[in-house]
């Protein structure tokens, strides 16, 4: 039985970069591997798997994924890089090329880190919430007295003006009569004013006369001469 060094950092995948040479005699040609949990138990058995070493022998290399099984159940699988060669050879001593491959998606982990160094995010601070925003909506209702009115009133039209024409005054046919002015329109007379201040009633103006004889020659006065001299 020979063991190969132990991973310490691969989590779910570990690799075990190690290569064993196992002299193979003749009998049963097949070859036990186990995998075992160190961290729990040294010989605590996580899998182990039986591998048909014909194969092999016949081709010098087998490299592939093998089931794991322990206490009858699936436990995994491990990739192993087989290769065969004669006692004989010199190169049987030397270290061995590696070529495993990694399962699809693989990303091998960080170290782990200690239990103790490991510190959870503080706790989040506990924060009052906030009281919900009063409802702004306002309702306004007229008074019963501001109600608004059932018919709408006529639309208001001034009365037409009123058109008087003053009094027309005729004058006489009579040329010798004197000419008159025409007299103003009547208008409506201010109140009295009171007894205690009496004013004085203007006097009419009276219009020029002119007084005209049709049987009196008019001469003029650059040409009119005394008769007799």
């Amino acid at each position: 039985m020979k063991r190969t060094k132990t991973d310490y950092g691969g989590g779910s995948y570990p690799i075990w970069d190690d290569q064993v040479n196992i002299p193979i005699s003749h009998g049963p040609y097949q070859m036990r591997v186990q995998v075992f949990n160190k961290d729990m138990n040294p010989n605590h058995l996580m899998g182990e798997a039986v591998i048909d070493l014909a194969k092999v022998m016949r081709e010098k290399e087998h490299d592939g994924y093998f089931p794991l099984m322990c206490r009858g159940q699936p436990s995994g699988e491990i990739y192993l890089e087989l290769t065969f060669y004669l006692a004989k050879h010199a190169m049987a001593s030397a270290q061995q090329p590696v070529r495993y491959q990694y399962p699809p998606n693989y990303q091998r982990p960080g170290p782990s880190i200690p239990q103790q160094l490991h510190r959870p995010p503080p706790p989040v601070p506990y924060q009052k919430p906030l009281p919900p925003r009063p409802n702004l909506t306002v309702s306004y209702s007229a008074p019963s007295h501001y109600a608004l009115p059932t018919h709408r009133p006529a639309p208001y039209s001034m009365p037409p003006p009123s058109l008087s024409a003053p009094p027309l005054h005729i004058l006489p046919s009579n040329p010798s009569a004197p000419h008159s002015l025409p007299m103003s329109p009547h208008y409506p007379m201010p109140p009295p004013l009171p007894q205690s201040m009496p004013m004085p009633h203007p006097r009419p103006l009276s219009p020029p006369q002119i007084f005209m004889s049709p049987t009196a020659p008019f001469l003029s006065p650059a040409v009119s001469r005394p008769q007799g001299k």
